[in-house]
């Protein structure tokens, strides 16, 4: 979970963001509110990386509430619920988990003997890296859909949604009747309502994709491929929404994989979040997560204009210079403004568990620029006043907001010139103090050595010096991942440099507790 980026939301977390994004409509009583009685069975909701499906539970159960209150019918409810309760995520585990919760949130609304079968909106896709023309994969008027089986061929003529319902639908029944590839596509003339030109198109194309799902059903590599395909394009197909939220991976540029950051590329360059290059990059200021991709990919691929989107999102895309300086442009690619309405910065709470992240909690708005006038952002600073108290998974909110306390705080660029500068945050004449000593520092501050989670090869200790001149050391295993082997070896003293260790560091007061193997040329800054 923890490479994937994936730490499931507690209720709690999830309850706030919610609460947020939109506070009349999942804290209002329904008996007094015209806006709930006005919007329930409208608003759309879409959480693009679901993972157990917790966001989509609360807001389930929230519109179920309000509805039952409401003496809506539940037949409107249900039909509501599958329409504008929308999840999807890149884990087939995760897709299967979310299934079942919203199932299971459904449970008494499903107890009608003449309701037909129904479909769970919840897609195994990837929410950013869509089949689409600007993928970098787009060939010859075919939409390509990457699978560990290889690539499926899907031609541009059926991208619409009842068409690729259909397509999708003649796939299955053609491999579960064994039928022949001519057979199929004269199925695909009759039902696919193509004119003769546009089929003529593609019919090598379809029949290609026929004869790739037919030959992995008899090879039994699985046999629901056409199910994959319809899920892979879903988000093609899902239309806009009013509120994007949920808790998106937090992975770093450098621990994606090659393919993965190739087919992204585009859309980071797009949406201008990597404004670095070169040895800036290497050096610190190109640690981009891809929760800033997802944030600004999802508001402009599926946000209506005004719309709001809330994530648990990482402290750092505030606070660090370098690599959140992309983010902190607050526009899109497409050049529309994203206004900053509201943080939560639950560093000192740290809400997951086994995790030590940065966590905080964003809520934008697509449409308006972000301004840094004093109450124009609500900061919130958490900080926990119950001692000897734990926040639990399964904690619920109100009890979570009796054992902390949130301080107001004003947010605004430390560079008043530079607004993608670093924010600077505190209590409004904190911040006027602070200024007056703002200014270039004696000081040059690096990110510190980084070994690309390689510390079991390159961290050190020295067992003894030898007489030829050499050293002798044996590499640190002690709390590395996997299972490492310990190794001793006698190498040049000038490549041992002192390493100096988070534990190392106390007040006014550092000592090196290891040492690093330095492979580089301090000049070229190249490994030698």
């Amino acid at each position: 979970r923890h490479n994937l980026g994936e730490y499931y939301t507690p209720d709690w977390l999830a309850q706030r963001l919610l609460n947020q994004v939109n506070i009349a409509f999942f804290t209002s009583d329904p008996d007094k509110s015209s806006y709930l009685r006005e919007n329930l069975l409208k608003l759309r909701f879409l959480d693009p990386a679901c993972g157990s499906g917790t966001f989509l539970a609360l807001i389930i159960n929230r519109i179920k509430e309000a509805g039952k209150e409401l003496q809506i019918p539940e037949n409107a409810i249900l039909d509501a619920i599958l329409k504008n309760v929308v999840g999807i995520d890149l884990n087939p585990l995760a897709v299967i988990a979310a299934r079942t919760t919203y199932i299971l949130a459904l449970a008494d609304l499903l107890d009608n003997p003449l309701r037909q079968d129904i479909d769970i909106p919840v897609y195994l896709a990837d929410s950013i890296a869509v089949p689409e023309k600007a993928s970098g994969l787009w060939e010859n008027g075919k939409y390509p859909l990457l699978t560990v089986v290889g690539k499926f061929w899907v031609p541009e003529a059926v991208i619409d949604r009842k068409r690729f319902d259909t397509l999708c639908e003649l796939l299955e029944e053609g491999v579960r009747d064994g039928i022949l590839e001519n057979i199929f596509l004269v199925r695909c003339q009759a039902h696919l309502n193509l004119d003769e030109n546009a089929f003529k198109k593609a019919e090598v194309s379809l029949k290609e994709l026929y004869s790739q799902i037919k030959e992995l059903n008899a090879q039994h590599i699985n046999g629901i491929w056409a199910r994959i395909l319809r899920n892979g394009f879903a988000p093609l197909f899902i239309g806009k929404f009013n509120y994007i939220v949920g808790n998106p991976p937090w992975v770093n540029w450098e621990n994606l994989p090659d393919e993965y950051t190739k087919r992204t590329r585009e859309l980071w360059r797009s949406h201008g979040l990597l404004p670095h290059s070169g040895m800036d990059t290497i050096l610190g200021k190109g640690k981009k997560d891809i929760s800033m991709l997802m944030t600004y990919e999802a508001m402009q691929r599926y946000l209506n204009d005004g719309g709001r989107l809330g994530f648990v999102i990482t402290q750092s895309v505030f606070k660090t210079s370098g690599s959140g300086q992309g983010f902190r442009r607050f526009m899109l690619g497409d050049s529309t403004p994203i206004k900053v309405l509201h943080v939560d910065d639950m560093v000192e709470l740290n809400p997951f568990e086994g995790a030590s992240n940065r966590t905080s909690i964003i809520v934008l708005e697509k449409g308006k620029p972000t301004s840094y006038g004093y109450g124009d952002i609500s900061y919130l600073y958490w900080k926990k006043t119950a001692k000897g108290k734990t926040i639990g998974f399964d904690i619920d909110l109100p009890e979570v907001m009796k054992m902390t306390h949130r301080y107001q705080l004003h947010a605004e660029p430390v560079d008043s010139k530079d607004r993608t500068s670093a924010w600077l945050t505190g209590r409004p004449l904190a911040i006027k103090a602070v200024k007056k000593v703002l200014g270039k520092s004696d000081y040059t501050a690096h990110a510190g050595v980084y070994s690309g989670g390689t510390n079991a090869v390159f961290w050190v200790e020295i067992l003894k010096r030898q007489a030829n001149g050499l050293v002798e050391i044996a590499n640190i295993t002690e709390g590395q991942k996997g299972d490492v082997p310990s190794e001793s070896m006698a190498i040049e003293p000038d490549l041992l440099y002192p390493l100096l260790r988070g534990r190392d560091v106390k007040r006014w007061h550092a000592e090196p507790s290891a040492w690093i193997i330095m492979a580089q040329d301090p000049v070229k800054r190249r490994g030698i």
